[in-house]
């Protein structure tokens, strides 16, 4: 189901077999009660939404697929709400305009956007098409993490500072373990990438990174970087 360049849409009480629900340059969208089974050909992608702002997402249930926004500002991130959407069974937990928030200990996939002080530490991520999305957002932890068979990025984030990447786990994953766009002062240290097809990390346009003591095993790409300020790999 693809909408493009259209506002103030229903998309309701649907049940999706390997297919998913795209919106693109269309804000304003109520979809809700929905029922989205992704397969290998829908790549994992549940529910995209593309400069797309000011939507009210209730109610959904992903099965083996799940949510990735995409924009290039803050206010095309932001949506009007954001509640009781499943993957697998497991909340997906969506958050904005937040300090120190609480993230639900059994979520299955976490979106985070224009918050601080935050933790995420000790959870596992499967299944999904991306496991982490932080977006526009400082003093961030990622650490204990388990991450399998996910299709897109496990760990995404864009435009956020002083964040730490530690003793996290990333395996069978079809695409990237960490990927970074724009920011400053992240540390990537003791984390463990094994069977990647895609990359364990990928870093673009920061200011200062630290890769540090990471195992890096049968992985397409290892390492890729640029644009970046001061960079340190040991």
């Amino acid at each position: 189901m693809y909408i493009s360049s259209s506002q103030s849409n229903t998309i309701i009480n649907n049940h999706l077999f390997d297919n998913s629900i795209a919106l693109l340059y269309s804000p304003n969208n109520d979809v809700s009660n929905n029922i989205i089974n992704g397969t290998t050909s829908s790549d994992g992608i549940g529910l995209y939404v593309y400069y797309s702002s000011n939507n009210s997402i209730v109610n959904n249930e992903f099965v083996n697929s799940s949510v990735n926004f995409d924009g290039s500002s803050l206010d095309q991130f932001e949506q009007f709400s954001f509640i009781n959407n499943n993957v697998n069974g497991r909340p997906i937990v969506f958050i904005q305009n937040s300090n120190s928030p609480f993230i639900e200990p059994d979520a299955g996939q976490i979106i985070i956007i224009n918050s601080s002080s935050i933790d995420i530490v000790n959870r596992e991520f499967y299944s999904v098409y991306a496991g982490i999305s932080i977006l526009y957002s400082s003093k961030v932890l990622i650490s204990g993490n388990s991450f399998s068979d996910t299709s897109y990025n496990a760990i995404f984030n864009r435009y956020c500072s002083n964040v730490s990447i530690f003793n996290n786990s990333f395996r069978n994953l079809s695409y990237y373990g960490v990927r970074i766009t724009s920011g400053s002062n992240y540390t990537i240290l003791l984390n463990t990438f094994k069977n990647i097809d895609g990359g364990s990390l990928d870093v673009q346009s920061v200011d200062y990174c630290e890769i540090l003591s990471n195992t890096i095993s049968d992985t397409t790409t290892g390492i890729s970087a640029g644009n970046i300020q001061q960079l340190s790999v040991e």
